[in-house]
């Protein structure tokens, strides 16, 4: 993940040897979890930041209606803001503050506000094609 030609980046963030860049994939990107697609979009973003693996954000409006359920966890990034939290249902199975979201981002950031990103070791894989 992160090596292939993303072209400009859509966030080009450095601060004091921080730095973040997010790219759209251009290719379709899905979410599966218990054998169901929980997302699937084209429309996908690639966030590369120092000291982290790089991150799917996907559009909320691409996540399967009903998979997520708002918590009140709220984490603060010094760089994007202040995230809020989603436990992903799938049938009976819940996994807690699973998924995040910048809805309130620092305005650097704007662009992944209407996004999300799950927590790779609370899903099954995420299929790029």
């Amino acid at each position: 993940m992160g090596g292939e030609n993303l072209g400009e980046p859509i966030i080009d963030y450095e601060k004091m040897g921080h730095s973040i860049r997010a790219y759209m994939v251009g290719k379709e990107v899905e979410v599966v979890k218990g054998g169901t697609t929980i997302a699937r979009t084209k429309d996908a973003i690639l966030l590369h930041e120092t000291g982290h693996n790089p991150v799917y954000y996907f559009p909320l409006k691409d996540v399967r209606k009903g998979c997520l359920e708002a918590t009140g966890t709220r984490t603060t990034c010094p760089y994007k803001g202040v995230a809020n939290y989603y436990n992903i249902r799938v049938g009976e199975v819940i996994s807690i503050d699973s998924v995040w979201q910048y809805a309130d981002s620092k305005e650097e950031f704007r662009a992944i506000r209407e996004y999300v990103a799950f927590y790779p070791n609370t899903i099954d894989q995420i299929n790029v094609g």
